[in-house]
């Protein structure tokens, strides 16, 4: 089974699978042994510069209750009819964000093991990168790369920064995005041969999500990628998923530490299509504070941005 799109190396390099043959990348892991997470991640058991345990309470309560107990089940359960109903090698999507994690940790205890799936964009940030390898890692998978389009790439083909398009320019841009990350997507997945994908999707996140689910229930297929498509997590809440990460002592990002609603919190910035979080959840802001060199970066590429800053 060939690797799909890349694969990310300890060193920071990617090897196209195509070829064999490395080259940089403008992710860098983190310098420190990735192998020992607290000291790039924070871990709910022995990193000092969490918040003390006070707030991991009523998660640690919440995963004693029956109804918690009912969703892994169910999860779980989901994981394995998928696994019947088309057998061969099932990939987990990976962003290092939270849910993808507690994902991860289901889909094993269910039973299944395979790659790890990660989509790559420029604004991803390396933090995740970082993550989704340490887990490949710890729980010896074999981590998937493959580089789709994103924001970035819309405002490069628009030539300036924009929130939500308005011009025919920049929805030229957008759809041209979107087929080339289904494009990406799709073409990697038939390239590995995967029978389908485990998706980290709940329906509580929004109401589009919520329509997928109703629409098309936690295990289906779609026109446009090959293999089917899995939800395990579609039922849970976001405070469902703290509760597991904390009981199974897994790693998660350091912006849910960052952050005042760890529950609500993105594992990454949202940029196109979304007013609010530029106008209101000052998204520049943080980013101009907490990761001040990408904000440099973006602004000097992008200098409308700087408004929001």
């Amino acid at each position: 089974m060939s690797d799909v799109g890349s694969r990310m190396s300890e060193d920071g390099k990617r090897t196209d699978v195509a070829t064999g043959a490395n080259r940089t990348s403008d992710i860098r892991l983190p310098t420190s042994d990735c192998r020992h997470p607290t000291s790039v991640f924070r871990h709910p058991s022995s990193d000092i510069r969490l918040p003390t345990a006070v707030w991991r309470e009523p998660y640690r309560l919440h995963g004693k209750l029956a109804v918690h107990r009912r969703h892994v089940t169910h999860a779980q359960a989901i994981v394995r009819d998928a696994l019947t109903r088309a057998p061969g090698e099932w990939a987990v999507s990976i962003s290092g964000g939270k849910d993808s994690t507690a994902l991860l940790h289901v889909c094993l205890s269910a039973g299944w093991h395979g790659p790890l799936f990660h989509f790559w964009y420029e604004e991803t940030p390396p933090e995740n990168t970082a993550l989704a390898a340490e887990l490949a890692r710890r729980f010896d998978s074999r981590l998937d790369t493959v580089r789709v389009p994103g924001a970035f790439d819309v405002w490069a083909a628009a030539g300036h920064a924009f929130i939500f398009p308005q011009t025919d320019a920049e929805r030229r841009a957008v759809r041209g995005m979107l087929r080339g990350y289904k494009a990406g997507a799709a073409g990697a997945q038939r390239a590995a041969g995967y029978a389908g994908i485990f998706m980290g999707l709940r329906a509580e996140e929004s109401r589009a999500r919520s329509f997928v689910v109703a629409k098309k229930g936690t295990i289906y297929a779609v026109a446009d990628r090959p293999g089917l498509t899995a939800l395990p997590l579609a039922r849970w809440s976001a405070r469902d998923v703290w509760a597991y990460l904390i009981a199974h002592d897994l790693p998660w990002l350091g912006c849910y530490d960052r952050t005042d609603d760890r529950e609500r919190e993105r594992s990454e910035p949202t940029y196109l299509a979304a007013p609010g979080i530029w106008r209101y959840e000052g998204i520049g802001q943080r980013l101009r504070q907490t990761d001040p060199a990408l904000w440099q970066r973006l602004t000097t590429r992008f200098p409308e941005l700087e408004r929001f800053g």
